[in-house]
């Protein structure tokens, strides 16, 4: 099977996040499973950064082909990527697009609608809404077009039935099937060592939609209400001026002294990340998946996620909580997990992990998906 996949970035876009290394790995397990990739991407490296790729021919990388195309103004837009597409699309069995408001949506979509192909489009969250969802009029506007130029062939890959809900409300002729992001197993967890605080993780971009000043207040109310005594390792990358608005809120709260912002964290430094913590916390507002859950899943760690997130599962089968998105309600998590049994929640998240998180098996339902496509 030939499958183009086009993105508005990719892999070492590393600076948006979850979505480059869930991509990265769908695309590793596709080649492996011996389907014909091409990726054409740009050379968007996030945060106004342009990756340091080769953009004058193809890239190889484990067994997939990807063509950097340079862009030449934010938000990706290439008119390299206008010259390929007719060409790279008549190539494929399915095209698969990834994000939704970006310079390659539109003439993508209506590409394949010309060619009658048969397309899958994993909007990666971007059609999930929010109290703090920005402007909403233009996205709306965008969503029309899109709706009257998507092709007759066209479902909707989302990672969650909440996503899949939401994102046929914004296209309801549509098709949408859940696939979810895999993670990479360790074959081993690292031992912890014993601490008398609560060691508490975040990991993922800081963004303002992850609800960090939700996780802070919380920590703060725990603390004073409940005499927790903790620690939270705040690792990841953002705009200078948000990391910065949250270390003030640190300080503000009177507890800078327990909270250290770690910056990025490659894959070769998570599994020693996630033995130094107890709990991993995701307050976010929303998310069509969050690939940091079964990432702490897989390295045995208990989870404590928002509302905002599609992880019922958590409390469900006994692996961490699933709460309501305030500083009081996390508060209060918190300050349970410390009497909690941990390692044997973290077992119980590990086996979920691998039963249905394993890049194998989550591979095998992407390619079931585009059969059924074609």
């Amino acid at each position: 099977m030939r499958v183009l996949w086009i993105a508005p970035a990719f892999y070492p876009a590393i600076n948006y996040g979850g979505p480059t290394f869930s991509g990265l790995g769908l695309c590793r397990g596709l080649a492996a499973a011996g389907v014909d990739l091409r990726v054409l991407t740009t050379n968007d490296g996030g945060y106004g950064e342009r990756l340091e790729v080769d953009t004058k021919a193809e890239n190889v990388l484990e067994g997939f082909r990807i063509r950097y195309c340079p862009g030449l103004i934010p938000r990706a837009f290439s008119s390299e990527i206008l010259a390929r597409l007719p060409g790279a699309i008549h190539w494929a069995d399915v095209v698969h697009l990834t994000s939704v408001y970006n310079f390659t949506t539109v003439p993508s979509l209506l590409a394949c609608r010309v060619q009658g192909k048969a397309t899958v489009w994993s909007p990666r969250g971007a059609l999930q809404r929010w109290e703090g969802s920005s402007r909403l009029g233009l996205k709306a506007i965008f969503e029309a077009t899109c709706r009257g130029v998507a092709p007759a062939r066209l479902v909707l890959h989302a990672t969650s039935d909440e996503e899949a809900r939401e994102s046929l409300e914004r296209f309801p002729r549509a098709q949408a099937r859940v696939v979810p992001n895999g993670v990479d197993l360790p074959e081993r967890v690292l031992e912890k060592a014993p601490s008398k605080a609560l060691r508490i993780l975040f990991l993922g971009r800081l963004d303002i939609k992850k609800g960090l000043d939700v996780l802070l207040k919380a920590a703060a109310i725990a603390h004073q209400t409940f005499d927790l005594d903790f620690t939270l390792n705040i690792a990841g990358t953002g705009t200078d001026g948000y990391v910065q608005s949250l270390k003030t809120l640190a300080e503000t709260l009177g507890i800078q002294e327990r909270v250290r912002f770690a910056g990025y964290v490659n894959d070769s430094q998570k599994g020693q990340v996630f033995a130094d913590a107890d709990v991993l916390v995701v307050p976010s507002h929303t998310e069509n998946f969050a690939r940091v859950i079964p990432e702490a899943l897989a390295h045995a760690v208990p989870v404590i996620a928002s509302r905002g997130t599609p992880w019922s599962g958590l409390a469900e089968r006994g692996a961490g909580w699933w709460v309501e998105n305030t500083p009081q309600a996390l508060a209060e998590v918190l300050s349970a997990a410390r009497a909690s049994p941990l390692k044997s929640m973290g077992e119980i998240g590990r086996a979920w992990a691998i039963k249905e998180f394993a890049w194998g098996a989550v591979t095998e339902k992407m390619l079931k998906l585009y059969e059924q496509v074609v």
